[in-house]
């Protein structure tokens, strides 16, 4: 299984996190992390995208550093609704 971990350092990610070291994976299963870094350009975007793409699970945090909006961020929310794979989001 592929797991696609989305970070930006705040608690809500760290959540995410958390809850993924407490689960039991075998060695074939595969957890990519993808970490957001604010406005600094990123040359292999497109990479890291498709990997989103592959993945069997996208782990993000209920709220990140943008702020809140309602029980969910608007990153969280927006993961949520178009992923073509589950989503897990880690609520603290």
């Amino acid at each position: 299984m592929k797991i696609l971990l989305a970070t930006d350092d705040s608690k809500y990610s760290e959540e995410a996190a958390g809850f993924l070291a407490s689960l039991d994976f075998s060695p074939d299963d595969e957890i990519i992390i993808l970490h957001a870094i604010g406005s600094v350009p990123f040359q292999d975007s497109r990479q890291s995208y498709e990997a989103a793409i592959k993945a069997d699970i996208i782990a993000v945090g209920s709220r990140g550093l943008r702020g809140i909006k309602g029980a969910l961020g608007s990153v969280s929310r927006h993961v949520l609704n178009h992923a073509e794979c589950s989503v897990l989001i880690g609520k603290m």
